[in-house]
């Protein structure tokens, strides 16, 4: 009996206006063999309406992904822990022979990443001290609603990214009016 199967998680990820604009599919799957099947099963059914962001979660990037095809609107996403193993590096070049998109994740601001066209990086808010130098665009990842430091960090509970934003916080008093109560008469 076969136990071994595979499954998807969605994390949408958001823009300031909390709307939808791309969409982190997470591949449980225990072989690179089964992700590539579950892969092309879903194939007809792809989203395209927003990119698609695709992690492979726990299973490492191997150079055999490359044998799906792969849609338009979807970028491989390599962790950042992975980008020293030599099968990802070998990944990582014919990503960029054959143009196929890709996202940097758990990025930290700190260790070096390889020359690649990175279109998104998932910015880790609790350790990246500098989203501005993530390479392509910085999507928070991490930081929880409401919370407030140097920089802003737009995100909701179970969603894959938010924006940065640069603004200082509204002072109080600009901003009393904006949450009063309303009364009904």
């Amino acid at each position: 009996m076969n136990t071994a199967f595979a499954y998807l998680t969605r994390e949408p990820a958001l823009n300031r206006r909390f709307q939808i604009t791309a969409n982190r599919l997470c591949l449980h799957a225990s072989t690179t063999e089964q992700a590539l099947q579950t892969l092309t099963a879903l194939t007809p059914h792809w989203p395209q309406s927003h990119a698609v962001l695709l992690s492979l979660m726990r299973l490492p990037p191997s150079i055999k992904l490359l044998s799906w095809a792969w849609p338009e609107n979807t970028f491989l996403e390599i962790p950042q822990q992975a980008l020293t193993i030599p099968a990802t590096q070998q990944l990582i070049a014919h990503c960029v022979q054959q143009e196929t998109p890709l996202c940097l994740a758990w990025y930290d601001g700190v260790s070096p990443y390889p020359d690649a066209p990175w279109r998104f990086s998932l910015v880790d808010w609790r350790k990246c001290q500098s989203p501005d130098a993530a390479p392509g665009v910085a999507l928070a990842w991490g930081c929880r609603l409401g919370l407030r430091r140097k920089r802003h960090c737009t995100i909701s509970p179970g969603c894959a990214g938010g924006s940065f934003s640069k603004r200082r916080s509204p002072t109080r008093s600009a901003n009393r009016h904006r949450h009063a109560p309303r009364c009904s008469i």
